[in-house]
């Protein structure tokens, strides 16, 4: 019962920690489910590329590359901050060659409550990258 509680208190002290830390980073909330929806310039073919690389930026692996339907789909690995995500990109193509990317990041387990910023950190990761020259 000792060790449970003591547990509880480190965990959201770390958690709490971290979060901190990425709350610096313009966060809008930091839970597990991460969504965001931004805008890149480009030809929607080398866009689509350029997220498929992306995907390294956060130690992804590629899940699904549906280019008919502007869909990407990767996992990461479990690690000691969770049991890994679900990453989802989807590509919309607006006017004036201007890309609409929205990617989510989910913890593979639902019951997921505590990731200590890893889906954020997978959305800000893949936002670096593709707002990069």
């Amino acid at each position: 019962q000792f060790f449970g509680i003591f547990m509880s208190i480190v965990i959201g002290w770390w958690q709490k920690r971290k979060n901190r830390k990425i709350s610096k980073k313009n966060v809008k909330t930091l839970n597990p489910n991460q969504l965001e929806t931004f805008n890149v310039s480009g030809k929607f073919d080398d866009i689509f590329e350029k997220s498929l690389v992306g995907i390294k930026s956060f130690k992804g692996k590629l899940y699904v590359s549906d280019k008919k339907n502007s869909l990407i789909q990767a996992t990461t690995s479990i690690s000691w901050k969770s049991f890994g995500e679900n990453i989802e990109i989807l590509l919309n193509e607006k006017e004036n060659n201007i890309i609409e990317i929205t990617i989510s990041s989910k913890p593979v387990n639902p019951i997921q409550i505590v990731d200590y910023g890893k889906g954020r950190q997978n959305v800000l990761s893949f936002i670096e990258y593709m707002n990069k020259s």
